[in-house]
């Protein structure tokens, strides 16, 4: 059975907790930009998915913003998903997030994903 996005509950626990001196506004903006991955983050999911279409966890990120907007230093730990390929690809998919409005000063920011199947 194929598992579609369609499907897909990325329930973003992106609460921010930021460890930098950015302002708390720099820190919704970050998150903005962070949700709107929501797509391309289902997509990566998915993959667990296919293989067992109850997989239920999180995934601690943590990245740096730059004052330009760019994401660096992605990290990934190890969350409660088994799937050896899933942080490459949210790595992959938080590397490309460019901000217009980014914080006024680079900024190391760590996020929780929450992934799980719709019901």
């Amino acid at each position: 059975m194929r598992i579609t996005t369609t499907k897909l509950a990325l329930l973003a626990s992106v609460a921010a907790l930021g460890f930098g001196c950015a302002s708390d506004d720099s820190h919704l903006r970050v998150r903005g930009a962070v949700e709107a991955q929501r797509s391309a983050l289902s997509h990566c999911y998915a993959d667990v998915l296919e293989l067992d279409r109850d997989a239920d966890g999180v995934v601690h990120v943590a990245f740096t913003m730059d004052e330009e907007g760019a994401v660096d230093d992605v990290t990934v730990e190890e969350g409660t998903l088994p799937d050896e390929d899933l942080p490459v690809c949210i790595s992959t998919v938080l590397s490309r997030i460019e901000m217009r409005s980014p914080p006024s000063q680079k900024t190391r920011l760590a996020y929780t994903l929450r992934f799980r199947p719709r019901d």
